[in-house]
């Protein structure tokens, strides 16, 4: 935990950039597989040998000075976070680690909390935000649909998702995070370790090495062996979904979940598929629930069967794919 804590520190001090021909990452993730370049495969596909600008891709892995920096006629600044900016509910029972990591992440929430549009020409985030500059791009739909999705594929994809199915389940439970800073996977877990099994893949709470040995770190294949995927956010904030309950539903387990003030995206993602842990209420209908699951076969195979993603899943994605295009177009 103390190195995650170090890690956060050392990124709101120094600035990183990575210069890749037309485009520069600044604050940004490292650049290790196709998600973290969505972006920039987005604009290749759509203005292919129309870029005539540098683009500068902006993020919050350090400080906000950094965003500041004029760049110069021919350049575009476009901010991305794929983490939570905002306020988030501070639980009584939150982990001790909260104190220690909260001062050095307040920094982010300060700064970063109008997703930095005074200085960008386009924003992306979570929220929905009122800004011309702005649009509500959340981080699961670079996980869930290539960049260079039309419609018709967008609906596949949706398809495709609501259309797998476990059948061969070995294991009860699986999480697969490396920390627990603000202790909501604490709760969910301790909650439930009396009547699941539960796989800690993931560096926190690590009892099994089966990710990386036997399925060369391919999360979503690993997790296919699972019934249930405990993956709540890392912390509780409006609208700050991530790619954790959509890759629960990718692999045909069931999220058991926390996130959003429990709304998480709705019109999108079906309530009835998912199970809403309660942080501080009474769970006993969900571990009714889960104890039935993991026992009756028949009710088990039928709850899975729901649909995950409801039909205006395409309609939401499609829209928001097609308003970053039309921002870029002008710009460029």
């Amino acid at each position: 935990m103390q190195v995650y804590i170090w890690k956060i520190k050392d990124f709101l001090k120094k600035e990183k950039k990575i210069n890749k021909g037309d485009f520069s990452y600044i604050n940004w993730w490292e650049l290790k597989d196709e998600k973290d370049l969505w972006l920039e495969n987005f604009i290749k596909y759509h203005f292919k040998n129309k870029i005539k600008k540098h683009i500068n891709f902006y993020s919050v892995f350090g400080p906000y000075k950094s965003l500041r920096k004029k760049g110069s006629f021919n350049t575009i600044k476009i901010f991305f976070s794929g983490e939570n900016v905002l306020n988030y509910r501070k639980y009584k029972s939150l982990n001790e680690n909260e104190k220690e990591a909260k001062k050095f992440i307040r920094r982010r929430f300060i700064d970063y909390s109008k997703y930095a549009i005074d200085d960008m020409d386009i924003s992306l985030g979570f929220s929905d935000f009122d800004n011309e500059k702005y649009i509500r791009f959340p981080l699961w739909i670079m996980y869930m649909f290539k960049p260079i999705c039309d419609y018709k594929e967008i609906v596949e994809q949706i398809n495709y998702i609501n259309n797998i199915f476990n059948n061969n389940i070995y294991n009860n439970a699986v999480v697969v995070s490396s920390h627990d800073i603000f202790g909501l996977r604490t709760k969910i877990c301790d909650d439930v370790k009396n009547i699941l099994n539960i796989k800690y893949a993931g560096k926190w709470r690590n009892n099994t090495t089966d990710l990386w040995n036997k399925y060369n770190n391919n999360k979503l294949e690993y997790m296919k062996q699972f019934k249930f995927n405990i993956c709540p956010e890392n912390m509780d904030a409006n609208q700050y979904v991530t790619e954790k309950i959509f890759e629960a539903l990718y692999a045909g387990t069931i999220p058991i979940y926390h996130g959003a003030f429990n709304n998480p995206e709705p019109g999108i993602i079906n309530r009835d598929r998912i199970i809403l842990w309660d942080f501080e209420g009474d769970n006993e209908e969900n571990i009714k629930l889960i104890k039935r699951l993991k026992n009756d076969e028949t009710f088990y195979n039928k709850y899975i069967t729901q649909e995950k993603l409801l039909p205006y899943t395409a309609e939401f994605v499609y829209n928001q794919m097609e308003k970053l295009k039309e921002k870029i177009k002008i710009l460029l």
